[in-house]
């Protein structure tokens, strides 16, 4: 994983990259997930809504939320936030089920 430079990273912490999906990539034990949770904790501190949370978790919920006929009402509480922090996104091997989550909602 390369770090951002010094510039890119005062815009990370003062939110500018909440306006689209940016991805942290790199060998595991590189620091990724501490890197996002204190862009989680800066925008908390810029009062914005945020959400950490693991795929397998986000995926568990959404199946959930499919079987009791749930998912607009779960999906549309997602959208409420000013950023989701979605982790371990390499270790989560999606099932089936979840595509059909995402055929869904198209």
């Amino acid at each position: 994983m390369s770090f951002p430079t010094s510039r890119v990273f005062q815009q990370l912490c003062c939110g500018i990259w909440l306006k689209v999906a940016t991805w942290l990539l790199g060998e595991a034990g590189t620091g990724k997930t501490h890197l996002a949770i204190g862009l989680g904790v800066a925008a908390c501190r810029q009062r914005r809504r945020v959400r950490f949370t693991t795929a397998a978790q986000l995926v568990n919920e959404l199946i959930e939320a499919k079987n009791k006929s749930e998912l607009n009402r779960v999906t549309n509480r997602w959208t409420r936030y000013d950023l989701i922090v979605i982790d371990e996104m390499a270790y989560v091997a999606m099932p089936e089920a979840a595509a059909e989550v995402r055929n869904a909602r198209r």
